[in-house]
């Protein structure tokens, strides 16, 4: 396979990418206390609420 199109391929696959990885993000995000009070082990959970929301924010200018 040539190395543009792999390129090209890869670079318009961030963008969903980004954009699925945020509406989950968002999810554990909003069910931060809840999942606190289960012992659920999300993302937010292990690495805090404010990392959590940095995160958040680098995907969203990643799918930019």
């Amino acid at each position: 396979m040539d190395g543009k199109a792999l390129l090209s391929i890869l670079l318009i696959c961030i963008v969903p990418i980004a954009t699925i990885a945020n509406i989950m993000l968002a999810n554990n995000l909003s069910d931060y206390d809840q999942d606190i009070k289960n012992d659920r082990k999300t993302l937010p959970i292990v690495i805090g609420k404010g990392p959590g929301l940095n995160i958040y924010r680098i995907l969203v200018l990643l799918g930019y």
